[in-house]
């Protein structure tokens, strides 16, 4: 029997929030997603709208294993209702679940891994440990915050710099970010383990 793994990324639906900040969660699935179907197209399934999810959903294959990929569409600030019905609705521990969203703790380029973590202030995160019940669960954290060389987000209001869009020189970083973060994605999906992922990818 094939086991089900979860990753989802947190972002808002809409093409006006696309490429926002507070998107790079959806961005990311989608990377790791489009390396899946340019690799092994015959294991990889389009993004198609789920109503009973609330959430695009996308499937990869791998030997044993069954990868969905959601992109909630509920909105950031109502993620954990998405997140609450495919976990129902796959019979999901909640080890076996990945969420990736971003974080203005860390500049454009850095990430972190986190488990059994509140929410510190992200509104997404905060509905998924609601809806959950429970804050146990794995967190891929990217930075959105300006590097200080781009300085001019820095004395944005924190609503219009997260729904802000990244500078072209970000977007150079992120391009290499994503490719990091892919790995991180293979290495949880192989081994669905958040500790051995803290331990291999954490930075000092």
């Amino acid at each position: 029997m094939s086991k089900t793994l979860l990753v989802v990324g947190l972002g808002n639906p809409g093409e006006e929030y696309a490429y926002t900040r507070h998107n790079v969660g959806f961005r990311v699935v989608d990377y790791w997603w489009q390396k899946a179907a340019n690799s092994k197209p015959d294991t990889v399934s389009p993004f198609t709208f789920q109503k009973k999810h609330q959430a695009l959903l996308a499937t990869v294959r791998q030997s044993t294993k069954k990868i969905l990929i959601a992109k909630p569409q509920t909105f950031m600030n109502n993620s954990g209702l998405s997140v609450k019905l495919l976990v129902d609705y796959y019979q999901l521990a909640l080890d076996d679940l990945l969420i990736i969203h971003d974080d203005l703790s860390f500049s454009v380029g850095d990430f972190k891994i986190n488990c059994c973590r509140g929410a510190a202030g992200h509104n997404g995160v905060r509905s998924l440990i609601e809806h959950l019940g429970s804050q146990d669960f794995c967190r891929l954290r990217v930075g959105i915050k300006p590097v200080k060389s781009f300085p001019d987000s820095l004395t944005q209001p924190l609503r219009e710099m997260v729904l802000g869009k990244f500078s072209l020189a970000e977007e150079k970083i992120l391009e290499e970010t994503f490719s990091q973060l892919a790995r991180v994605i293979d290495f949880w999906a192989q081994t669905n383990s958040c500790n051995l992922l803290q331990n291999k990818f954490n930075r000092k």
